[in-house]
Formats: structure tokens, C-alpha cells, sequence
């Protein structure tokens, strides 16, 4: 066997003895030796182990034992490299002198925890050893490690629980001296026959009682699970007559389980065999249990069930209650556990309940299990062995054990109490859970308000939603839905939203009350509460909601106000918006505005005449005119009558005195948000009125340019009739016109056009081009002509370019019309019969689109009784339908009213084709051709009684000019003077806004009076009544045709001469 061989060997047992050296340390001291060792168990001179403490690094074992020391500086940066590195063997050892020593950093995935230093033999190659050596060293350092903390953090735990378990001990001890002064008293007053309490103090101390008890259950629950954490509870078993005791245990309940509207059902028999148990603990297993089942059951029964076997005696508890989910029973014994989403009579509870019930059994060697399904009800089942113990129980065993269960489960069923009646404050909704306390709340709160109350989140949500209270007071924990959750029901809902919620919650500290208040929630109060906190903050915050929503309706009306004015442009709208909404918000009967003009005149520009208004009212407006800025003031009404009350206030109207005064009800008075919301009103009336005068001043500038470019409102007559409606009203100013030249040369120049755009600036380019185009016609241009020299200018102008014109020349005398279009929309000719033309021609590019366009020119000529029709594509051009068929709509109009004066038939074609308001401009020229050598008479007035004279002296005037026929002439008038009578009273109801048109033509020995309107007459009815006028007329004329469709009524009247 060589040397090399036996080497190998010898390490190979090292590696053997470290790794069952180090297999089970659990301290890191073991691993250090072991690792050294090994090293110089292999052969080589020496080895040491230094651990790193932070960042230095100390010696931590070393062999051959007895040479210490510091750690070399050079250690130091083989540490910070984290690399292996050869050194001089004299630094570790004074027997090393003269060799070279290997350095080798152990790393784990945390860091470095040490460096594993040992001597290189000379020509033997020992690195691949020391490496597997420093391997290991390093997994046994961190599995050392890893266990030393889980030690001390064992420990730590086991000193917090044993620190938490006496601190709940001594706390718990500490309350019962408090406690006992609580119900001790209590206790005594209520005992006292010397002095008896009154009604209504003695349901104060029960209250206090019950509580009390509730309280000490609470304690003692605690101690009791901290003693079993401890060991420190031990059961006291003496020999009991189970049977007997778990039937009085279970009569001492049932009157909180009748009251809860269950059934029970007892089966505990007498047992053939004593069972050692402690009864204490046994009265609040069964009681737990029945509690429990008390708490989670809404309907139907609990039967409680004791039997005893041969070893053992068997306790179920099965209810017909809500259930428990599969997944969450394993979790039922659980300590401070709760299932989620199982709504019960109440959220209260700690979740020890069960998890005592656990602890208590197993102190008697038991077992506890459970078996339950959702909506099945819940089978909750106790086995205990008969056990060994003493025969007799010590004397002394307390009593508050039935007596505590039964007040609490009485404090989730108490029925509300009746608030007092007569309170009549805004009502406020109480969301409690516990019954007791959802009492005292009511009583508490009723004297000030009308309460209503809720157990739960959902039937809490529903009130509210039909009650919508002034503020919900709730709990936090709550079944079925909790605080947070009804929080956010009642922000969801339009109709909640603005509802205040305060939350009473036990959960103490800022960041609880943070969330509850982030969550949307107006106050937050921690139990237990102050009932002198909790009035003052229900009163706050009722008062806080009260200014929010006033101020909100404040702000609401002065939308609304605002969006109605801004409806309105001229200053009768405005005032009729006033007259409507001002006086909305405190029921106002009636609205006077009063301006005094600059010669100090009061004038009524809305309501009442001033010199009908009580002086006592034109006083206070005569003072209120003088006050400075928007002042406002109010009148009671007369203590006597009740009537009179009202308030007046200024408003600005661009630097007029100018005042409002509103006739309002007795009561309520006005308050002082009331005067300023008056106040806003006017405000904004003052501003609407301003804008509506300037915007009124502008207007009659922007009519008087538009007018002065856009020609003759009247026509020529002559069987002329135009129209102008703009886009953008109600400026009246736009892009489109129409012109009427009586050219010197002889012949009429008719113009159409259309710029592009609408508006002033539209109305600008408009005016520029029309002036050009009417002095180019002047200068005997044709039409073509007028259009070619039209171009150049066109270009010229900004906005010029795409303008549309329809450029004619027209002989009324023979009906010759030539005409040519610069992409204008055809004209339209209707003759006698019937038949419609296109006078599409000679039609060519819009202007200054195309340079050197020739532009063509077409002729024709008119029948004698044609219509000719220009137009600007506003009339027909639709986005929901061809512009053909709006063209073909226009001639329909022409056919029907071809006997229709020619401003009535314009009028109509207006009407039924014009566009919507804003869509775009349109400008309408109709021209009838009359018969060569015609007379003929052109007549429209306003449907005015005061008009009809001046209109029968015109037509008799005519007539006798025309005609020396007295009995035509007198035919005719009487004729004409009830067409004209029944359109003015029947077409019009006499609406001075309308017209009437008329025209009378003489010719081939007739005389035709046309009589139209844009109303309809009424069928006549029988003799003597008033429709004998239709027969008056029938009677006086040869021929009478009364037409009459949803465009109007045209009379045609015809007398042979």
C-alpha cells in the first residue's frame, strides 16, 4: 500500500468522524471543534476556525488546542474577497514558521459566516479535503444557527404567552374589584323595600345588573383559557347526578329560548351510574352550548339529548339553525375564531365560547365534535367518561353561572321600547344588534327625536331607504350586513347618499377611526361612550348635514336659475324666466320688477304697475334702490290679516336701479340663508339682464348692417316676395342674400347667394360681394359676365372663396329670364299646369375655385302665371336626405299654391321647408310672372283690425282706377272685406304677428281677388251663424274657392266684369 493510499484513506475517516460529530449539534460551540479536528486528525500540523461577530472575526477553535490568538489582519481581506487564499503559516502557528497556510471563507446563501485556516503540507496537495471539510463546516454552522434561533425565538413566544396569560390573569383580578362595586350596589338597591327605587331608576340598575353579570362571565371566560394555556386549571370532579343537573341547567334557559321564539326538547333521563364531573364546568358546557344554538337558530327548536353508555356519557345539542359551512368546523374550537358570513340574532362575541367548551371537556378526558350544513342546522355532541373523584362537593359552589348566560341571552332578544310619543324632531335611525343597548339608545335619544330602530344591517338598509332619516347611528358589528357595508349601501344609493352615519365600534385608535372615516362615515365613537358625547355629536352632526344639504339646494336652485337664463336672450324672455323660477324656493304668489330710468321715473318692466302696488311696497323699493351693492329685505306679513309678506332686493343692471320685489306666503319667514340665496338670485338676474340689453343694442347693429347690405325688406311688388332667415339666431346676420335690381337699361337683375360659413364674418364677405355683384349688373353686364368679373374679387376676399351665386336677368313685361350659376342649387319654374323645370342649364364652379372659368348663360322663358323660385341650399339641403329630394319638396309647395299670393307662398315655402334653428341660413326669391296687359294689385298687412281700412281704401282706390263698374267695385270690397275679416279672426286669431296677403289681377274680362293666410278657418255652420260670411261671399262673386291644408287657407274670389 503506497503512502498516497494511506493518506487518502486517513482523510477519508476524518470526513467519516466530523460528519457523525456534527450530525446532531444543535449549538454552534459544537461545530467548531469537530471541524478542526478532523483537519488534524487527516495529518496536517494545525487548524483553525475563526466565526465571524459582525464585521471582526473571532477564534472559535483551534488544534492542536493551547495556541490562541487574534485573528491576523490578513484574514480580514480574504473575508471581504470571499475567495480562498494561501498564507504564511506563521501567522496561525509559531510551529508553522517557514510554511504556507490555506484560508478558506465558508459562504452559505446568506453570507460568510467564518474562515476554516489550516497548514499546507509540503508536495501533498490537501485543497480538494480542505475544501470538502470547510463544505460541510459551513452546512452544520447554518443548521446550528438555524436551530439556536428557533430555540430563542421558542422562548421569546413562551415568555409573551406566559407574560400575556398573567397579565390577563392580573387584569382580569384587578376588574373584579371594580366589578364587584358595580353589581354589589346595584345588587343592593334593587333590594332595599325601606326606600324602593322608582319605576324608571330601577330599570336603570337592572340594566346595570345584567350587564355587570355579563361582565364577570366575560372575566371568568378569560382567566379560564388562560389557566388551561397555563395548566393551572384543574377540573374538580365530584360524584353528580348528571341527569338531574343538565335538566335544571336547561330549565334555567328556557325562558330565553321561549323568548326567542323556539321550541326545547329535554331528554336527559336519570343514569344508572354517578358521573364525576365538575359541576361548574359542566353548567357552562351545556350552557355555551345552548347559547350558542340560541344564538345561531331564528325558527324552529333545540333538543338537548343526555344518554350515558357503558364507559362513557354521551351530551348532544342539535338545533335547527343556519349552519355552518364544511370548510369552517374544523376551525369551530378554535380560540377567538368566528365563521364568516353566518348571520345569527347578534355580531357580538369573542369566539371563546366553543373553544372554553373544548378546554372544559378535555380537563374531564373528553371529546367535543360537530357536525353542521348550511341551512341543515348544526349537532353539536360531548362525550365524557364517568370518571373518578370525591363523593360530595364542597360547600360554597357559586350561583352566577345559570344566572349570567340567561341575562345575556335575554340583553339579544329585549324588545324595543316605545319612544315618547310628541317629539316630532327629524327622525333618526338606531342600528344595534344587542338588544339592551339598542334600548337604552332609543331612550336616550328619544327625547330630542323621532327614532326608529334596526337589529340588523339589512332591515337597517331598508328603513332607510324608505325613511330617509336625518342620520343613522349604527354599530360597527352587525349580522346579516355589517356597519361598514350599510355604510357603503347607503353612499351607493342617490337616494341615502347624503345621509350623516355615525359608527359606535369597540375597536379603539386612530387608525380604526381613520378607516371608518376614509370609508365615508361622518363621526366615529368608541364604546364605551358618554351618553353627554354622544347627544352633542348626534346634534352636531344632524346640524353639520342640515347646513350641507341647504347648501347644496342652495346651489341647485342657483343652477337651475342660471341654466334657464342662459336660455334666455332678450330681456322679456329673461324676465319671464324670473317671473317663473325666481320666486320658486319660498312659493312666491307673484314678481314685480321695478326700473327707474335716468330722469329718477319708476317704470314696472315686469309684474304689477307701480302705481298699483301698496305704497308701504313702493317705499321699500324706493329705499332699496338707494342702498349700495345686491341689498335685500323682507316684510312679515300683517299681524291681523296674514297677508302682505314679501321681500324686495336690488339688482344690478348695467348701472341702473332696478329692483325685485316678491309677494310670498306668511310663513315660513325668511331666514337668513333665504336672504342670501335672494340675493344670488338676483345676482344672476342682474347679469342675464346685462347680457340681454347688450346682446338686445348688438342685435339692432347686426339688423341694421345686414338689412342696409342685404337689400329691400319689402319687395318691388310686381310679383316679387323674399325672405331671410339666419342660422345663428337671434344675431339675423349671416352669409346668404338676395338682391332685386331695377336695372336702367331695362329688365330686373335677380341675385342669390350663398358664402361660406354663417354669422357676422359670413355677413361681412356677403355684404362685399353683394355690393360688387349689384354694380356689376348696374354696368349693363349679362349674367355670365357679372359672375366672370365676380371671380377676381371673390379671390380677393378672406372667406370669398366656394361662394355660391345665382346671377339672373329677368324682362317682366315678356317673362325672358337669362340666367347662369356659380355652383348654385337650380332655380325652380312651376307654370299653370302644373308642370316643374330645373334651371339647371348653365351651371358652373363656385367663385374663385378655378381661374379664367368660362361661365355659360342659358335663357328661358316664363308663362304667364309661372313661378319662379331662387333659393340658397339651407331650404333643401338636409343631412338625413338628398338635396333632390328637398328640391322636389320646394316644387311641390309651388304647385299646390299656384294661385297663393306671392309673399303668402312665400311664407309657406319657409315654413314648411326652413330649416332648424342654427342649421344654416337661407334666402328665399319668388317671382310670379303675370299675363301681359294684367292689372294687378299686391296687398299684405298684419292680421290687425286697425289695418283693414287702410287695405279696403287701397284696393277701392285700384279698383276704380282699373274699372268704372260701381258695382264691381262694390261687389269686390264687400267681398275682400269678409275674406280679409274671417282670416284676421279665424285664420289668425287676430295674432298681430301674422299676415295677411292679398292680390287682385284684372284681366280677360275677370276680375280675381286671392286672399291667403297661414291659418285655418272653421267650417260654416247653419244659418245665423257667424259662418254666413262664407255665404255672403258666395253670394256678391261669381265664382269662390276656398282652399284649405296644413299650410293655410287661400280664398280665391272671381267677378266677371
Amino acid at each position: 500500500m503506497t503512502g498516497q493510499t494511506r493518506l487518502d484513506r486517513r482523510r477519508v475517516r476524518a470526513l467519516g468522524e466530523l460528519a457523525a460529530r456534527i450530525a446532531g449539534a444543535t449549538e454552534v460551540d459544537e461545530v467548531g471543534p469537530a471541524a478542526v479536528t478532523a483537519l488534524t486528525d487527516a495529518g496536517l500540523p494545525f487548524a483553525r476556525l475563526y466565526e465571524c461577530d459582525g464585521p471582526l472575526l473571532s477564534l472559535s477553535a483551534a488544534a492542536p488546542d493551547g495556541e490562541h490568538g487574534p485573528a491576523p489582519p490578513a484574514l480580514a481581506e480574504v473575508l471581504s474577497a470571499g475567495e480562498p487564499a494561501t498564507l504564511p503559516a506563521g501567522l496561525f502557528s509559531a510551529a508553522g514558521r517557514g510554511e504556507r497556510a490555506l484560508a478558506v471563507p465558508l459562504r452559505d446563501g446568506q453570507g460568510v459566516l467564518g474562515v476554516l485556516v489550516t497548514a499546507l503540507e509540503p508536495n501533498r496537495d490537501a485543497r480538494e479535503f480542505v475544501d470538502l471539510v470547510a463544505r460541510t463546516t459551513t452546512a452544520a454552522l447554518a443548521n446550528a444557527a438555524a436551530r439556536t434561533a428557533d430555540r430563542r425565538r421558542v422562548g421569546e413566544l413562551e415568555e409573551q404567552d406566559a407574560a400575556r396569560s398573567d397579565l390577563f390573569v392580573s387584569a382580569s383580578d384587578e376588574l373584579r374589584t371594580p366589578l364587584t362595586l358595580v353589581s354589589a350596589p346595584a345588587e343592593e338597591a334593587l333590594a332595599d323595600t325601606d326606600d324602593p327605587l322608582p319605576p324608571a331608576q330601577r330599570e336603570r340598575i337592572r340594566l346595570v345588573r345584567r350587564n355587570a353579570a355579563r361582565l364577570r362571565r366575560m372575566l371568568n371566560n378569560i382567566i379560564d383559557v388562560t389557566r388551561v394555556s397555563s395548566g393551572s386549571l384543574h377540573a374538580e370532579r365530584v360524584a353528580t347526578e348528571l341527569g338531574q343537573l343538565t335538566r335544571e341547567v336547561a330549565a334555567s334557559f328556557a325562558p330565553a329560548i321561549e323568548r326567542g321564539g323556539l321550541d326545547l326538547e329535554v331528554d336527559s333521563p336519570g343514569l344508572a351510574r354517578m358521573v364525576f364531573v365538575d359541576r361548574e364546568m359542566w353548567e357552562r358546557i351545556v350552557l355555551n352550548l345552548l347559547s350558542n344554538a340560541l344564538k345561531f337558530t331564528l325558527s324552529g327548536q333545540i333538543t338537548l339529548r343526555l344518554h350515558g353508555g357503558r364507559d362513557d356519557v354521551r351530551l348532544t345539542v342539535q338545533d335547527t339553525g343556519l349552519g355552518i359551512p364544511p370548510e369552517e368546523i374544523p376551525l369551530l374550537f378554535k380560540r377567538f375564531h368566528r365563521p364568516p358570513g353566518v348571520a345569527g340574532r347578534t355580531g357580538e362575541g369573542a369566539g371563546i365560547g366553543l373553544a372554553l367548551v373544548n378546554d372544559l371537556v378535555a380537563l374531564h378526558g373528553g371529546t367535543v365534535t360537530a357536525h353542521s350544513a348550511p341551512g341543515t342546522g348544526t349537532t353539536f355532541e360531548v362525550l365524557v367518561p364517568y370518571g373518578t373523584g370525591a363523593m360530595s362537593a364542597p360547600s360554597g359552589q357559586p350561583g352566577w353561572v345559570r344566572e349570567v348566560h340567561l341575562a345575556e341571552a335575554f340583553g339579544w332578544l329585549a324588545e324595543d321600547p316605545d319612544p315618547p310619543g310628541g317629539v316630532g324632531g327629524p327622525p333618526v335611525l338606531v342600528v344595534e344588534d344587542n338588544a339592551e343597548l339598542r334600548g337604552y339608545l332609543v331612550r336616550l335619544l328619544s327625547p330630542q327625536w323621532t327614532i326608529q330602530s334596526a337589529a340588523d344591517g339589512r332591515t337597517a338598509l331598508a328603513l332607510a331607504r324608505s325613511l330617509r332619516p336625518a342620520l343613522v347611528l349604527t354599530d360597527l358589528s352587525l349580522p346579516t350586513m355589517n356597519g361598514l357595508a350599510l355604510l357603503n349601501a347607503l353612499r351607493g344609493n342617490p337616494a341615502t347618499r347624503d345621509v350623516p352615519v355615525i359608527l359606535l365600534s369597540a375597536q379603539t385608535g386612530a387608525e380604526a377611526a381613520a378607516a371608518a372615516l376614509h370609508a365615508g362615515a361622518d363621526d366615529y365613537l368608541v364604546k364605551p361612550f358618554s351618553s353627554v358625547e354622544l347627544l352633542a355629536r348626534v346634534r352636531s352632526t344632524i346640524e353639520l348635514a342640515r347646513l350641507r344639504a341647504q347648501q347644496s339646494a342652495r346651489e341647485v336652485v342657483q343652477a337651475r336659475f342660471a341654466e334657464q337664463l342662459a336660455e334666455a336672450t332678450e330681456v322679456q324672455e329673461v324676465l319671464a324666466v324670473a317671473a317663473d323660477h325666481l320666486g320658486e324656493p319660498w312659493s312666491a304668489s307673484a314678481l314685480t320688477v321695478v326700473a327707474w330710468d335716468p330722469t329718477q321715473e319708476p317704470a314696472t318692466i315686469a309684474g304689477r304697475p307701480w302705481d298699483t302696488l301698496p305704497a308701504d311696497v313702493r317705499q321699500v323699493m324706493e329705499d332699496l334702490r338707494h342702498q349700495p351693492g345686491l341689498s335685500v329685505t323682507s316684510r312679515p306679513a300683517d299681524y291681523a290679516t296674514g297677508a302682505g309678506a314679501g321681500a324686495g332686493a336690488t339688482v344690478d343692471v348695467l348701472g341702473e336701479h332696478t329692483v325685485v320685489w316678491l309677494d310670498l306666503p306668511a310663513e315660513p319667514p325668511l331666514t337668513s340663508s333665504d336672504r342670501n340665496l335672494l340675493r344670488a338670485l338676483c345676482g344672476q338676474l342682474g347679469l342675464a339682464l346685462s347680457r340681454a340689453r347688450s346682446f338686445e343694442q348688438q342685435r339692432t347693429v347686426a339688423v341694421t348692417l345686414q338689412r342696409s347690405i342685404l337689400g329691400p325688406v319689402t319687395t318691388p311688388g310686381g310679383g316679387f316676395a323674399a325672405r331671410y332667415e339666419p342660422a345663428r339666431s337671434p344675431l339675423e346676420v349671416g352669409g346668404d342674400w338676395y338682391d332685386i335690381v331695377d336695372l336702367p337699361y331695362g329688365g330686373t337683375g335677380l341675385v342669390v347667394g350663398d358664402c361660406v360659413g354663417s354669422g357676422l364674418e359670413a355677413a361681412t364677405v356677403m355684404g362685399q360681394l353683394r355690393s360688387a355683384c349689384r354694380a356689376l349688373l348696374l354696368q349693363h353686364n349679362s349674367p355670365a359676365a357679372t359672375l366672370s368679373a365676380l371671380d377676381g374679387f371673390a379671390g380677393t376676399l378672406e372667406g370669398g372663396a366656394c361662394t355660391t351665386v345665382l346671377c339672373a336677368w329677368l324682362s317682366p313685361d315678356t317673362g325672358v329670364l337669362t340666367y347662369s350659376s356659380a355652383g348654385h342649387p337650380p332655380p325652380v319654374v312651376v307654370d299653370p299646369d302644373g308642370n316643374r323645370t330645373l334651371l339647371d342649364q348653365a351651371t358652373s364652379v363656385p367663385l374663385a375655385v378655378r381661374a379664367n372659368v368660362t361661365r355659360p348663360e342659358h335663357t328661358v322663358t316664363l308663362a304667364p302665371g309661372s313661378t319662379l323660385l331662387l333659393y340658397t341650399d339651407g331650404l333643401v339641403e338636409r343631412p338625413e336626405r338628398p338635396i333632390d329630394d328637398g328640391i322636389d319638396a320646394a316644387a311641390d309647395i309651388l304647385v299646390a299654391g299656384w294661385r297663393v299670393p306671392e309673399e303668402a307662398l312665400a311664407d309657406r315655402v319657409l315654413g314648411v321647408l326652413g330649416p332648424r334653428t342654427g342649421a344654416d341660413d337661407v334666402a328665399v326669391l319668388l317671382y310670379r310672372q303675370s299675363a301681359p296687359g294684367a292689372a294687378r294689385f299686391v296687398r299684405s298687412f298684419a292680421a290687425d283690425p286697425a289695418e283693414l281700412r287702410p287695405a279696403r281704401v287701397a284696393l277701392q282706390e285700384w279698383l276704380t282706377a282699373w274699372t268704372a263698374d260701381q258695382d264691381v267695385i262694390e261687389r269686390a270690397m264687400l267681398a275682400s272685406g269678409e275674406a280679409w275679416t274671417n282670416s284676421l279672426e279665424h285664420g289668425y286669431q287676430l295674432n298681430r304677428d301674422r299676415k295677411v296677403h292679398t292680390t287682385a289681377t284684372i284681366h280677360d274680362g275677370q276680375l280675381e281677388i286671392v286672399v291667403a293666410d297661414l291659418g285655418h278657418w272653421r267650417t260654416p255652420g247653419p244659418v245665423g251663424d257667424r259662418g254666413r260670411g262664407i255665404r255672403l261671399m258666395e253670394g256678391v262673386c261669381d265664382q269662390v274657392v276656398i282652399d284649405t291644408d296644413e299650410q293655410g287657407t287661400t280664398v280665391r274670389l272671381v267677378i266677371e266684369l
